[in-house]
């Protein structure tokens, strides 16, 4: 009798073991509705949120460097936030000698840096995208004027050897740069002097395609030509 009951206990463990297993099936199902949740919802957020396609431009940018280097190249990009706790490296182009110090980075409320480069190839062909958002507006209407002032700068060149000053036209960067402003957010493009004034402007085409917002308050435009 006893080992009746021993037998009928170890019958009712072995199913309660069982049914534990498929609970963790139903668990696991569960996890993925869950993240099919978020999913949308990131998709949700991608909608109201981001309004410069950058993957969709980088694939354009490949296409391009294919042809410029008559070879399947692809260019790798780097996304950063910047903030006071960024690389010290990348917090440099916002400093007062940086790239980007117009931007001026201590009064916006979002920076990002984009940073499309191919390390494979022997020319310097880097192409920068900065986005810059800012809810103050006097700051922001500072920023435009800065633009404004900055893209007719010369400078004064000393040609070495020659004992000649010319004034060079150093405009925003000294390279080509591409400057959309609109409400209280500025998008900044900058690309190597590598590329031909044709490929610039091709660049400036995929550019403004990718940008859904379409209502600019101000264009720029310089080159180093």
């Amino acid at each position: 009798m006893r080992s009746f009951f021993y037998i009928f206990w170890v019958i009712i463990l072995f199913y309660s073991l069982f049914s534990c297993s498929n609970s963790k099936t139903k668990s696991t199902d569960i996890v993925e509705v869950i993240d099919t949740n978020i999913e949308e919802e990131f998709e949700k957020d991608e909608v109201i949120e981001i309004k410069f396609n950058i993957f969709r431009f980088k694939s354009q940018l490949d296409s391009l460097l294919s042809v410029i280097e008559y070879q399947n190249f692809h260019f790798q990009l780097d996304i950063d936030t910047i903030n006071e706790k960024s690389n010290p490296n990348k917090l440099w182009h916002f400093n007062k000698w940086g790239l980007f110090k117009i931007i001026n980075s201590k009064k916006t409320t979002q920076l990002i840096l984009y940073h499309f480069f191919d390390p494979k190839t022997s020319k310097v062909l880097r192409i920068y995208v900065i986005e810059a958002s800012y809810n103050d507006s006097i700051t922001f209407d500072r920023v435009h004027q800065s633009f404004l002032e900055e893209k007719d700068r010369k400078i004064l060149w000393d040609v070495y050897g020659e004992g000649k000053e010319y004034y060079y036209d150093y405009r925003l960067t000294g390279l080509n740069d591409f400057v959309i402003i609109l409400e209280n957010k500025i998008y900044w493009l900058n690309v190597s002097s590598q590329y031909s004034k044709k490929n610039f402007n091709k660049i400036i085409d995929y550019f403004k395609d990718n940008l859904n917002e379409k209502n600019y308050l101000d264009t720029i435009k310089c080159m180093h030509y």
